[in-house]
């Protein structure tokens, strides 16, 4: 029998500690309750929106416990180490070539002419989306954005679900044809499909929900090279080796953005949390944002300091559920990172930041830079 719709009054999560605790419960899951709870008339435009709530209630993040454990085991393999080595090393000659092309003009915007493409592209072609078709792909993905939860989620807008669907159909339409030299992700679903393990729309679905979560690193590594540049300090250590780019990487998963989400669950058993009890059915909202700034965890939490050695973050979740795309994140990041540090040995100078680091209320969504040229 299933557990009781959620009480959306619900319960906020305020320390580190409990959260990591909520999150590894065997009783607080993602039970899906939130997504479009109807779908109206019966035009080719209603019957859309019901594949995308179809195509999301199979997403691994809102699976129940059987089926999240067998595709997540299938996700994970697709973002293993050795899986996603190809994809490193695309990503590698592709943060080069843009930032020589960067070198080249005497201005640019970081976030549109190195970021989004840098983070985009490469892993659009592992799951074998390229040119045109990634441009309109990547349309998609935007206006999926209110699935991220957050206080303010409405689920009733039916608009992301329309392009969750579009999305679904242009991946089985391009996984039909012969999938490019590049596309070790795709082949791996597909694979999964062909030996029974998957069925197709399961393979899709996780498909656009890895391509979904990626762009989180967009937010991420935004983020990470704006506080770089108000940080000239850590610039010239990372550019020297005297500051290791895994700790920079970390503080700025901690900080944000993309931690301005909030992890909505819910119990299916009573729980204990914070000296209470929570019933059945009581929906938990944890917002990274302030848990990851919890004063009991971190010393001075609002500061940007790489060379802490306070406990984890759980910018990737936490438990079970942890982000199963989590490495690939991290390295992709580095990455970026050093090709950064490498094409500007000194911090350039950065004009304007468009964006928010104060708050994890808002990402960075422009970096204009001069070249120093």
């Amino acid at each position: 029998m299933p557990p009781p719709l959620p009480n959306r009054a619900g319960f906020v999560v305020a320390s580190l500690a409990d959260a990591r605790t909520l999150l590894t419960s065997a009783v607080v899951s993602w039970d899906g309750r939130d997504a479009l709870p109807y779908v109206p008339g019966n035009s080719a435009g209603a019957e859309l929106v019901a594949r995308g709530v179809a195509l999301r209630a199979l997403w691994m993040w809102g699976s129940d416990r059987d089926r999240h454990a067998r595709v997540r085991k299938l996700a994970a393999s697709a973002l293993a180490p050795r899986a996603v080595a190809g994809l490193l090393e695309a990503s590698d000659a592709l943060a080069k070539d843009l930032l020589a092309h960067v070198r080249e003009q005497s201005a640019t915007e970081l976030v549109g002419d190195f970021v989004s493409p840098f983070i985009r592209r490469p892993f659009l072609a592992f799951l074998g989306v390229r040119g045109a078709q990634a441009v309109a792909l990547e349309g998609y993905l935007a206006a999926m954005a209110p699935f991220v939860p957050s206080i303010d989620a409405t689920p009733n807008n039916p608009a992301p679900y329309f392009a969750l669907a579009a999305a679904g159909q242009m991946i089985d339409t391009l996984w039909e044809a012969p999938l490019p030299r590049e596309a070790d992700g795709a082949r791996i679903l597909i694979g999964a499909v062909n030996a029974g393990l998957l069925t197709r729309d399961e393979a899709i679905s996780q498909a656009i929900m890895l391509m979904f979560g990626n762009e989180t690193s967009v937010q991420a590594l935004a983020g990470l090279i704006a506080r770089l540049g108000e940080r000239p300090d850590l610039w010239q250590a990372v550019a020297s080796g005297t500051l290791g780019v895994e700790a920079l990487v970390e503080e700025g998963i901690r900080l944000g953005p993309p931690t301005n989400m909030t992890l909505i669950r819910t119990t299916t058993a009573p729980v204990a949390c914070a000296g209470t009890t929570l019933p059945t059915g009581t929906e938990i909202r944890m917002p990274l944002g302030e848990l990851n700034r919890d004063p009991c965890a971190f010393a001075d939490p609002d500061a940007f300091d790489p060379r802490r050695d306070e406990p984890g973050h759980i910018g990737f979740g936490w438990g079970p559920r942890l982000c199963v795309g989590a490495h690939l994140a991290r390295t992709t990041l580095a990455i970026a990172i050093r090709a950064l540090v490498t094409a500007y040995p000194a911090c350039p100078p950065i004009r304007t930041i468009q964006g928010n680091l104060r708050t994890h209320e808002q990402g960075v969504v422009a970096i204009h830079v001069e070249s120093g040229r």
